[in-house]
């Protein structure tokens, strides 16, 4: 191992050591955590909202709910719908398109500090252009609300060209969008021919990047 991926390891885990402490040790802190997944947990538009309105800093807020949610996945995207509500559909698309993306940056970087051992090599360098956009809008539009666990998976098997990250965004905007236009505090799922469509299209684009990178791997 490198100078410096032992000096990034070991930054992760004194960060991560410092987090735990905090939670056992600075009640405010424990409040904190215990208070969002409790929010998370109600299920509930309402409650998003009343959290981003008490805010001193709404805009700051939803985007932090919108980067807290990548990592808890298993809550559908709620607190895009409060944010519209509560901001308005271009202040609200845009802080939880801007917190989705932070979240997901940071997870496919984790992904990067796997050991090389785990990590794809030759493979992956070749996927780009077209093969590793489509991997990456296929990946974020196919797991609606996991592309925080997908961007981690990503960044494990070293795929770095930024057509992949565009492809992330541009998966992730297709969702903000689609949760601000078509649900309402009363009705906070996508409807099913809506979901399909997603999941469908970016099936497609996956096997299609597949495909391509195929193709291109065995022309070399």
């Amino acid at each position: 191992m490198s100078k410096k991926r032992c000096i990034t390891v070991l930054l992760c885990l004194l960060t991560a050591s410092t987090v735990t402490a905090s939670f056992f040790l600075i009640p405010e802190f424990r409040s904190l955590v215990t208070g969002l997944l409790m929010l998370f947990s109600q299920r509930s538009v309402h409650s998003f909202q009343g959290a981003i309105n008490a805010s001193a800093f709404p805009f700051l807020y939803a985007a932090f709910l919108s980067f807290i949610q990548r990592f808890l996945c298993w809550f559908p995207p709620r607190q895009i719908i409060a944010a519209v509500f509560c901001l308005g559909i271009f202040p609200g698309m845009a802080a939880s398109l801007a917190g989705g993306s932070a979240a997901c940056l940071l997870c496919y970087f984790i992904g990067r500090l796997l050991p090389a051992r785990l990590r794809a090599k030759r493979p992956a360098k070749k996927i780009k252009g077209f093969s590793a956009f489509a991997i990456g809008l296929g990946v974020s539009i196919t797991f609606l609300g996991y592309s925080g666990p997908a961007c981690f998976l990503l960044g494990a098997l070293r795929l770095s060209s930024p057509a992949l990250l565009w492809g992330c965004f541009i998966g992730m905007l297709s969702e903000v969008a689609a949760y601000s236009l078509l649900c309402s505090p009363y009705s906070s799922f996508l409807p099913n021919n809506v979901s399909i469509v997603f999941r469908v299209s970016g099936a497609v684009l996956l096997c299609a990047a597949l495909i391509s990178a195929a193709r291109k791997n065995s022309d070399i």
